[in-house]
């Protein structure tokens, strides 16, 4: 068969296969060859391998066996919760489909069929102990269930009503009204700039400012969309910019760098203008008199009026803002019944047997008060015009001697502003048009206003929460914990908008036990409207803070004692209906009230948190704001030292505290749009159409003096 040949293989398969090949290299059918098995013998072993005994052999192969039934009880519990939450979302779709046949019925005009509830007459006591055993055997199959968790609030209940005194916030106008005395439209502020007599045709005042930003602004937004905050920022803006001026002379062009003015940063540039091929008087008879220079002063501004829409007019103790479309707009930023002396515009109120009749306003628009400050005047052709400037000119001959100049206002430049910047304006600037109640909601228009939440809030690089804790400054620059930087026990965080009060506990310290520890804030929450029932928010304290920390973790926890039911999902619903704080007992009830989805445009059945909050407060007083496991409670309390308010104690760490600090804290503001502000940046959503709920909270301290029902009802029962 073969030279016979010495061969070593690690393998037998490949040994096989080499004495096929040998014995059959030309690949006949028919093969005779001889297998002989040779076993290899080494005598040195020892130290060479690792001794192996029966008992390591058992051990490995239980932990694999081990290994391998955990893996099959995790395949199992996961289709096991896949089963689950299959069979849940069925239940929801034929929810789903039977509300929609039913509703389908309704439109319809079907009526539900009659369903027999097992109630009787005929049935007797046989029937009763057939229940009996049905129940029985139910009981039996189901074992030692635990029983249904029954809500402590039901909707629909309501507590009576304690006493309180009305609160009629200031109304918050839009566009030209007519006003008394002067019978003038005007937009009218509620400050003005001091100092009329003074100045002369060689220097400038804070009114040449004030004109140059009144153009820009009215260039931004119309005049129909202008109230007094607008107005008022104006003039406050001109304040700032004309103490930061070295050189206050007259002179041919000045430019303005870094002027913010809503979203927007300007470098604007103000000239002394005159239009090409301005028209030359011939030379005339008279050339001081009144008619004269009259008339030069009327070709020269009609000839710019054709060029410019939007100009300023210099005269020697003031600087006016002029829009001309249809009408003249003029922007007065001194008193706008204020003369040179000190005087102020009275009504031409002349003798009958003088023969001059007493000025009347036309009929028809209502009459406002004068207020006497900044304002947009609405002038109907240029003689009026003239005429309002001839009155307040110091120097009555000012067209004769030619002691006035135009000069118009050219951007630059414009950006973006900064974030913090955008972000004060939002705050501070209250003359944005907002959306308002209206006759819906049965309250007057003026009383809540708020825009509509934006996700770019949020989206602010390196930007903290105003009130953050991180920020050693306020937003006017001066240092925290400071006298300067409070009032009464409140932070100044915006001045005129914003203050913020802090404590020193939070729900998560180690005082409280820990089967409730970080779970109580639902009970602070409502432990912090009955507080706002009782206490003025000018008189809360740090101390107050912890007191509703420490008085709401006991509510939560006594609510917890009466839920025997193991992982439960607790609710506001489920809080009990009696409370307590220090020694002050209250009947609380909460009640599910709006709902809607964030950041999305309002629709006539679904709500964003800004509409919701106006309905909210056109109708409750107190409530809690709710968006997945985070919360917050706010309210409303009238009064002088009221306002708005927001009490938050679940933030902790970044961007408000330091790592591993926390505590609870209260906002007070006296603007809608601050508080919708605060509440979208401290939930922190930063996704688009995720749905909201507020509750409300209505309390009922005990010893509080009620209102009669009885008496109103029998009021409105009456003829």
């Amino acid at each position: 068969s073969g030279p016979a040949c010495l061969l070593r293989f690690v393998e037998l398969d490949a040994l096989i296969k080499r004495i096929e090949f040998g014995c059959n290299p030309q690949g006949c059918s028919v093969m005779n060859f001889i297998v002989a098995c040779i076993q290899m013998v080494d005598n040195n072993i020892s130290g060479r391998f690792r001794p192996w005994r029966k008992e390591d052999d058992d051990k490995e192969v239980k932990q694999e066996t081990a290994r391998q039934k955990k893996l099959r009880e995790q395949r199992l519990e996961k289709m096991r919760f896949i089963d689950e939450e299959l069979q849940k979302e069925n239940e929801r779709i034929q929810m789903f489909l039977k509300a929609k046949q039913e509703h389908m019925d309704r439109k319809a005009g079907k009526k539900p069929e009659y369903r027999d509830i097992g109630i009787d007459e005929g049935e007797g006591e046989e029937g009763d102990e057939e229940d009996d055993m049905v129940g029985i055997e139910d009981g039996e199959e189901e074992g030692e269930g635990e029983e249904e968790v029954e809500l402590k609030h039901r909707p629909g209940k309501k507590l009576p009503k304690e006493l309180r005194r009305a609160y009629k916030p200031r109304p918050i106008m839009f566009g030209y009204r007519m006003r008394e005395k002067d019978c003038n439209f005007k937009i009218q502020g509620s400050v003005a700039l001091e100092g009329r007599d003074e100045g002369s045709i060689k220097t400038i005042k804070p009114c040449y400012f004030a004109s140059a930003l009144a153009i820009i602004s009215c260039s931004l937004r119309p005049l129909n969309q202008w109230n007094s905050y607008r107005i008022d920022r104006v003039i406050n803006n001109a304040k700032a910019i004309s103490t930061g001026v070295c050189e206050l002379e007259s002179v041919f062009e000045r430019v303005v760098r870094h002027v913010t003015i809503d979203d927007y940063e300007f470098d604007i540039w103000i000239r002394c203008f005159e239009a090409a091929g301005m028209w030359t008087p011939t030379p005339v008879k008279k050339p001081g008199s009144p008619d004269v220079g009259l008339m030069l002063f009327k070709k020269k501004f009609g000839k710019l009026l054709n060029v410019r829409k939007y100009m300023i007019i210099f005269t020697p103790n003031g600087s006016y803002a002029i829009y001309h479309d249809e009408f003249f707009h003029l922007f007065e930023p001194y008193g706008s019944m204020e003369k040179p002396g000190g005087d102020e515009e009275q009504e031409d109120e002349g003798d009958e047997e003088g023969g001059k009749k007493k000025k009347r306003c036309r009929k028809g628009p209502k009459r406002w008060p004068e207020r006497n400050t900044a304002s947009w005047v609405l002038l109907y052709d240029v003689d009026s015009l003239i005429k309002y400037i001839d009155d307040r000119s110091a120097a009555k001959d000012w067209k004769e001697k030619n002691l006035y100049k135009f000069f118009v206002v050219d951007v630059l430049s414009h950006k973006k502003a900064a974030p913090n910047a955008r972000i004060l304006q939002l705050l501070t600037d209250l003359s944005i048009p907002m959306t308002c109640t209206n006759k819906q909601y049965g309250r007057p228009e003026y009383e809540i206003c708020a825009t509509n939440e934006s996700l770019g809030w949020l989206e602010l690089e390196n930007c903290l929460p105003v009130w953050s804790r991180l920020n050693r400054r306020n937003t006017a620059g001066k240092y925290r914990n400071l006298p300067i930087s409070k009032i009464k026990k409140f932070d100044i965080e915006i001045e005129g908008r914003l203050w913020s009060l802090w404590g020193n506990l939070h729900p998560e310290a180690p005082v409280f036990e820990d089967d409730v520890r970080g779970r109580q804030y639902l009970g602070c929450y409502v432990m912090a409207c009955c507080a706002a029932s009782v206490y003025r928010l000018m008189d809360w304290s740090p101390h107050l803070l912890d007191t509703i920390v420490v008085s709401g973790n006991t509510y939560f926890k006594e609510s917890i004692d009466q839920i025997s039911k193991e992982d439960y999902e607790f609710s506001l619903e489920n809080l009990n209906i009696d409370c307590s704080m220090d020694t002050i007992n209250f009947v609380v009830h909460i009640e599910h009230v709006c709902y809607g989805k964030l950041y999305r445009v309002p629709t006539f059945n679904r709500m964003n948190l800004s509409e919701a909050l106006i309905y909210f407060f056109s109708h409750y007083q107190f409530g809690i704001v709710s968006v997945r496991k985070r919360s917050l409670a706010i309210g409303f309390c009238p009064g002088h030292d009221g306002g708005y308010f927001m009490y938050d104690c679940q933030e902790k760490d970044h961007p408000l505290f330091p790592k591993q600090q926390g505590a609870s804290y209260m906002l007070r503001t006296r603007h809608l749009q601050v508080l919708l502000y605060c509440v979208v940046v401290t939930l922190n959503v930063p996704f688009y159409n995720i749905d909201f709920s507020i509750h409300k909270v209505e309390m009922l301290r005990e010893g509080a003096t009620v209102e009669n029902e009885e008496e109103e009802g029998g009021e409105e029962g009456g003829p």
